[in-house]
């Protein structure tokens, strides 16, 4: 489950209101009931290192 970070107070889990601490980029991950929320543009990195991931893989295959 995600969220916006515009959804959430800095200090304090969405779901359950627990203290949490933001990761270095945003976002967090609830020690307590383990909601997630990603942080900002996160989505957009994660596809574009999966697709230069898949790249490589392709270049390293026997032809």
């Amino acid at each position: 489950m995600t969220s916006s970070p515009d959804d959430y107070d800095s200090t304090n889990c969405v779901w359950c209101g627990a203290a949490v601490h933001l990761g270095p980029e945003g976002g967090y991950v609830c020690g307590q009931c383990t909601y997630t929320v990603t942080p900002p543009g996160y989505e957009k990195r994660a596809a574009a290192e999966r697709a230069q991931i898949g790249v490589r893989r392709h270049a390293k295959r026997p032809g």
